[in-house]
């Protein structure tokens, strides 16, 4: 077998196909056994470098041979595109989002249409809703040309440094304005303690095509009520781009004051993706924007001792009605493609249907009974870990390798929170959170025009990205990025996102 460092996606997986009996599909008609390739990402804890119990006892398992390419996520991106131009692709293809990528790739005949196949796989077609599917419905060919990941509902906030916030005698900022004392705080109080004002509120490192961006703010967004908007039609049926709304230049002035006072990472710029929760837990910075998920990504690289002290998830900021709302599309994870090219279509789609089948997806989110844990209780979704237990799943595998993170709407368990004081404090967090916010289930719609104006005219997007950038750091002024706001970007994306705001009413 061919091992690259992530093979934690299939290792799942082939563990899956045989306790549901399906071992034999890796088979071949003269008794050899299929070499499924995959490439997909995985986080940087996960090695497959020398000895692996999960790994061994998948190939033991699986009836299959596993060669699996996976960069880090904040690479996988641009090696994606590599491998997609290559002419030489894997049987199966993590593919984030129904872009002008996926477009592209579908119009040209590089991944394989499943809307005939979906029929005959049972799995695939209970777990996976109508809606979900119509995601990944590609707009130049309006044929589905990937499998949704299901995934659960993110719940947006932001993470904080707990210990900080009590050493500065603050309490979470529920406010534009609180946050702006939390960040001048933290900037110039010196929370860490080393004697130096080297720590900052916050370091954006959500990703544009130009780059880091600062719209993965989600937090400080629903403050401005830009949450989503470019997604959603307002209240009274209206529809606008984001930046047409009313919060789009407050809030680009109040990050560009943030940064001028430098109370904002001066070089979030460079970020990579999810940079700043490396930075977070450097003590670095005192807040990231993130979900229930990010938590729980936590609590699996700390001890339950540091997390019940230093560490906690808060809800969003209010809006100037004193509101939080959550705005949720079906909650989806990527999509896993197979390529028009494989010789293994048949058993590439099997393996994706054994991992949204009730056994495959419990096995490949929780592990090897007796090896990955000691006790799952599926009712309460508790699950117990030995020390060492707990150790392996972080370097064995991680919530990237499963073909599908909930079964029937609900998730294995609680991911990473391996210990009942960490169960307590997640559950109790998220009972925080939903106490004080308003959810909001959304359609999620695919806008040929749209999409097909991205592809054609990448620039015109990533200047816009580039441009709110500049005027963030001061390099341009807001009067120049008004200008181009004005007599080029909105002019020129007009007709396509007029056809998305028809496609949102029309649901």
């Amino acid at each position: 077998m061919k091992i690259k460092r992530s093979l934690c996606f299939l290792a799942c997986l082939a563990i899956a196909m045989t306790a549901a009996g399906c071992a034999q599909d890796g088979q071949s008609t003269d008794g050899e056994v299929t070499t499924l390739r995959v490439f997909n990402r995985v986080n940087a804890e996960v090695s497959y470098d020398g000895d692996n119990a999960w790994l061994k006892a998948v190939e033991e398992a699986a009836g299959v041979k596993l060669e699996i390419e996976a960069p880090a996520p904040s690479s996988y991106t641009d090696k994606l595109q590599i491998v997609m131009a290559s002419g030489n692709l894997p049987d199966i293809i993590y593919i984030f989002s129904n872009d002008s990528n996926y477009d592209t790739w579908s119009k040209n005949g590089l991944l394989m249409e499943i809307d005939d196949e979906i029929e005959k796989y049972p799995n695939i077609k209970e777990n996976i809703s109508e809606d979900k599917f119509n995601m990944f419905r590609a707009a130049s060919t309006g044929k589905i040309h990937a499998i949704p990941k299901s995934n659960t509902n993110s719940y947006w906030g932001y993470v904080a440094n707990k210990a900080w916030l009590d050493k500065l005698g603050m309490n979470p900022p529920e406010t534009v304005d609180e946050f702006y004392e939390y960040a001048k705080a933290v900037s110039t109080m010196d929370p860490d303690g080393n004697g130096n004002n080297d720590t900052f509120a916050i370091s954006p490192s959500g990703q544009t095509n130009a780059g880091a961006s600062i719209w993965d703010e989600f937090y400080l967004l629903n403050a401005y009520d830009l949450f989503m908007i470019e997604e959603r039609l307002g209240d009274d049926g209206s529809y606008k781009r984001r930046q047409e709304a009313e919060g789009y230049y407050p809030y680009l002035e109040f990050m560009h004051k943030l940064y001028a006072e430098k109370l904002i990472d001066p070089e979030f710029f460079i970020n990579k993706s999810g940079e700043c929760v490396d930075k977070f837990l450097q003590n670095r910075i005192g807040a990231f924007s993130g979900h229930d998920g990010n938590i729980k990504g936590l609590f699996g690289k700390e001890s339950t001792e540091k997390i019940l002290s230093d560490y906690e998830y808060y809800p969003m900021l209010k809006n100037e009605n004193g509101e939080r709302i959550l705005y949720q599309t079906p909650a989806v994870w990527g999509a896993w493609a197979v390529a028009e090219s494989s010789e293994n279509k048949e058993a590439a789609l099997k393996f994706i249907d054994f991992g949204n089948s009730e056994e495959g997806w419990k096995i490949m989110n929780i592990g090897k009974e007796g090896v990955h844990y000691t006790t799952y209780n599926p009712d309460t979704k508790e699950i117990t870990r030995t020390d060492e237990q707990s150790e392996l799943c972080r370097s064995e595998f991680s919530s990237y390798t499963s073909l599908s993170v909930t079964h029937l709407g609900q998730p294995a368990y609680i991911s990473l929170c391996d210990t009942p004081e960490k169960l307590e404090k997640y559950n109790n967090g998220l009972s925080n959170y939903l106490s004080q916010t308003t959810v909001k289930e959304i359609p999620s719609v695919v806008a040929p025009k749209l999409i097909q104006l991205k592809a054609d005219n990448p620039d015109l997007f990533t200047k816009m990205d580039q441009m709110e950038i500049q005027y963030v750091t001061g390099e341009i002024t807001l009067d120049e990025l008004k200008e181009y706001i004005n007599n080029e970007y909105l002019p020129k994306t007009e007709e396509a996102y007029a056809e998305k705001a028809e496609l949102l009413k029309a649901e």
